[in-house]
């Protein structure tokens, strides 16, 4: 039998017999196995993790994350304003897990904000804060001590109809150059990707166009996702597409000038994030 088995009960110092711990546990240097403590309120949901159980926090204006909140989920109620949530030091509170809904239908948007210039990593791009703009938006995020991480993966944010407002809306006409297009007004800050319906004019030949992330110099047309553009003088070519596009910014070029595509519009539907 090792030391650890022959451990009866754990006490936890400044917890009552009638009060529950939603902090963190002293230290991040030992891992439960197993655990009986004194305090019968107090459990852990998961042994592997380092802080307590999650508890609920229900906000309706701006609000700073305690280190005395440990993990916990928090249901924002925005109306028409914008409510932002700071997260507490990242230095200070490693293993936490923090999940952030907005609740409401309102038109409001909510703001999660690393302190300072700490920073929130959605998988490959980081970003000072992301934010929530539909109801039932949701960021689950886990501290490792030097950066907040999204742990909940990426899914499609879908606008309703009536939200398909024509600011979302993107004209342009591509040159044989890269062409940076900025969206970044009309989708929320940690956004990955676009979704939404393409149109397209052609000339008299077959057109192609190229897109890439605006955050990305590539030029190999095997690793970029193309578009053909059907043959006939201004046939007009509509398709659903998501292309990736960090913080909604993206790049186009066409093939060649003699396969021009006279013009495009890009109606956006919705959003990774």
């Amino acid at each position: 039998m090792s030391d650890f088995d022959k451990i009866d009960k754990i006490p936890i110092e400044g917890v009552g017999i009638d009060e529950e711990f939603h902090g963190k546990f002293p230290t991040d240097a030992f891992v439960f196995d197993k655990i009986s403590v004194t305090n019968p309120k107090l459990r852990l949901v998961n042994p592997w993790c380092y802080s307590a159980p999650k508890h609920i926090l229900e906000k309706s204006a701006n609000y700073i994350v305690l280190d005395t909140d440990g993990s916990c989920t928090i249901l924002v109620t925005t109306g028409a304003s914008t409510i932002t949530i700071t997260l507490p030091t990242l230095a200070d509170n490693r293993g936490v897990n923090i999940e952030i809904i907005k609740v409401d239908s309102g038109a409001g948007k909510v703001i999660i904000d690393g302190e300072g210039s700490e920073v929130i990593y959605n998988q490959y791009a980081s970003f000072l804060t992301i934010e929530l703009w539909l109801q039932y938006s949701i960021i689950k995020i886990i501290s490792d001590k030097t950066q907040w991480i999204k742990t909940n993966s990426p899914y499609l944010h879908l606008l309703d109809e009536s939200s398909r407002a024509a600011s979302y809306n993107i004209s342009a006409n591509p040159t044989t150059s890269w062409v940076e297009y900025d969206s970044s007004s009309a989708v929320p800050s940690g956004t990955l990707g676009l979704y939404g319906w393409f149109l397209s004019v052609a000339t008299d030949a077959n057109g192609n166009l190229k897109f890439r992330d605006g955050t990305s110099s590539e030029t190999d047309n095997i690793r970029l996702f193309s578009y053909d553009i059907g043959y006939a003088a201004s046939i007009r070519s509509g398709v659903p597409i998501m292309i990736k596009a960090t913080n909604g910014i993206f790049d186009i070029q066409e093939l060649s000038s003699a396969n021009e595509v006279a013009a495009i519009r890009f109606d956006i539907w919705g959003w990774l994030l």
